[in-house]
């Protein structure tokens, strides 16, 4: 079977446990949930990130070269040496997932420095995505973008919506290099950490033509798609757009105007 294949089929028995266990069937949390969440963490996430990469990539038109890594201690040497293979082969950019925060297998902005000799911009403060990390280093005609996403689902998603989305656009020739935006009010209240601007995944209420449904001021009525963990890929997965909540504010109260960035489904 190819490594296509068996990402595809952890993908999906990763959405039906998310699904079906953790989002429908709430009285298993407090027994049998706690043990069948840690084996998935164990056997899934690894690989979760690099089959939605491939999909996008597939959906930008791009040519996706990938790489799957060592976890472990030695991680850092397979990020080094699968990064001057690209940069060798004429990549222009390099996409790591997880592996960018500050714990002992976290070895991605070492393994960045060692290939550019700084890194530009490390952490940033949004939820989700504050593990995040970016270089550039020598390449050919320009230099070569490194980007380190966070190795959580989620956040990894909006991390790529804010930083590397846009990057590529622009290397690919656009000029519309951001998502449409749009005003929108919240129908229940939201609440995220305090200091960091929020990216809720949200859903647009619709009309009978099946359009967003506003009110009379245009705002697009949006709620919640669902749980706004960074594990929660089937919120990921209803959401028409993603809902800016500043990071000046902890909660918004429903009725709260925000900003919104509509994503492909919007």
């Amino acid at each position: 079977m190819s490594s296509f294949l068996k990402n595809i089929i952890r993908f999906v028995l990763f959405i039906f446990f998310q699904v079906f266990i953790l989002d429908y069937i709430p009285p298993l949390h407090q027994f049998i949930v706690p043990y069948l969440y840690f084996l998935y963490i164990l056997w899934l996430p690894f690989n979760i990130n690099r089959v939605w990469l491939m999909v996008i990539s597939f959906v930008f038109g791009l040519t996706l070269d990938s790489f799957t890594g060592t976890y472990g201690l030695h991680a850092a040497p397979c990020v080094l040496i699968a990064s001057v293979i690209a940069i060798d082969a004429g990549a222009d950019a390099i996409i790591v997932s997880g592996g960018v925060s500050v714990g002992p297998y976290d070895v991605v902005r070492l393994a960045f420095e060692r290939l550019a000799g700084s890194v530009s911009l490390w952490r940033v403060a949004v939820q989700p995505g504050k593990p995040f990390a970016f270089a550039r280093v020598a390449g050919g005609s320009r230099p070569v973008l490194l980007f380190g996403l966070p190795g959580n689902p989620v956040s990894s998603f909006v991390t790529f919506e804010l930083f590397v989305r846009p990057a590529l656009r622009r290397l690919a020739g656009h000029r519309d290099v951001l998502r449409p935006r749009d005003r929108a009010v919240l129908e229940e209240p939201v609440s995220k950490s305090a200091g960091r601007r929020g990216f809720q995944r949200v859903m647009a209420l619709r009309d009978g033509d099946g359009g967003p449904e506003r009110d009379a001021a245009g705002r697009v009525r949006v709620r919640l798609a669902g749980g706004q963990g960074s594990h929660v890929m089937s919120a990921l997965a209803a959401a028409d757009a993603l809902a800016v909540v500043p990071e000046s504010v902890d909660r918004l109260p429903a009725g709260a105007e925000v900003e919104l960035r509509w994503l492909d489904r919007g």
